[in-house]
């Protein structure tokens, strides 16, 4: 792949001395690499070896490791995390290190400062095998995934290493089943560790923090009351997940979601939920529901 918006060598250099290109969006990131995640979520979620962070890391530009009492500049930069296969950006994002199970559509996710506006001091130091960081053809090669695949790849046109998802080698394995209808994909980040909680009917109830982020009867086994008892709703076990609600095409819906009282989002725009992906009936949507309609906030096509 060649794109002009990848980072030539010595701009990548310039990442370890000097700011990351400025301009990204206060919140969700720059349009060409929009942050990923429901922003939001109230709860935590465990990092292993580094502590406990709020439910929605990663969702929205933040200086997430900002500690009181803990030293590194790194530390107050703002990051967030970014889908790989939908980012164009002049500084590549990286692979990201604290949830190396974490899939978006079963891809690895990145981070990226670039795209809040933030300055990368974080990676020369704590993630060196980075792949935009190699510096040559071999060192980039030399980069390996888990299963021993290439975690990099070199672009000739741009002399530099880049992530293969980035380069444009994303593996498009999302099954249906699992990720949704092509025509409506889910849209959440799954592998992850830790809880989120809100309240229905004023009772307090707890679900994974990686809810939504696939096709699954989340309300099967869960703490909702309408899901309790010898009369559970009819939806309680059927599959569902949370939607992107500019990249879904469906004879009904997407709707707005209700948990966390209306208030989660995903790229500034409420958060939305799909049964119908999932090859499911919607029986929890009222009768009198909105017929949905794209946001307006949503990119137009040409």
């Amino acid at each position: 792949m060649s794109s002009d918006l990848l980072a030539t060598k010595a701009e990548v250099g310039a990442i370890i001395e000097k700011a990351e290109e400025q301009g990204g969006d206060e919140h969700f990131g720059k349009s060409e690499c929009p942050c990923i995640g429901i922003d939001g979520m109230k709860g935590s979620k465990t990092v292993k070896d580094v502590g406990t962070f709020p439910a929605d890391l990663g969702a929205h530009c933040h200086a997430w490791d900002d500690e009181k009492g803990k030293e590194g500049k790194w530390r107050q930069e703002k990051w967030c995390y970014v889908d790989p296969c939908n980012c164009k950006l002049h500084v590549p994002p990286k692979h990201q290190t604290y949830m190396p199970d974490a899939r978006f559509l079963n891809e690895h996710i990145y981070y990226s400062y670039n795209t809040c506006g933030g300055e990368d001091l974080w990676t020369p130091e704590h993630n060196p095998k980075a792949c935009p960081l190699q510096e040559d053809k071999d060192a980039c090669a030399a980069v390996k995934k888990d299963d021993d695949s290439h975690k990099c790849t070199w672009n000739d046109d741009d002399d530099a290493c880049v992530g293969t998802e980035y380069a444009g080698e994303c593996k498009e394995n999302a099954p249906e089943e699992k990720y949704g209808k092509k025509e409506c994909r889910c849209a959440g980040i799954e592998h992850q560790n830790g809880n989120v909680g809100f309240e229905i009917d004023g009772k307090k109830v707890e679900y994974p923090v990686e809810l939504g982020a696939t096709c699954q009867d989340w309300d099967a086994e869960s703490s909702n009351p309408s899901c309790q008892g010898d009369s559970p709703k009819d939806w309680c076990k059927k599959k569902w997940c949370y939607v992107n609600p500019c990249e879904c095409d469906l004879d009904l819906g997407p709707f707005v979601a209700t948990y966390g009282d209306g208030k989660w989002t995903m790229d500034g725009r409420p958060t939305y939920y799909s049964y119908v992906t999932c090859g499911e009936k919607n029986m929890f949507a009222k009768k009198d529901a909105k017929k949905f309609e794209k946001p307006v906030s949503c990119p137009s096509r040409n």
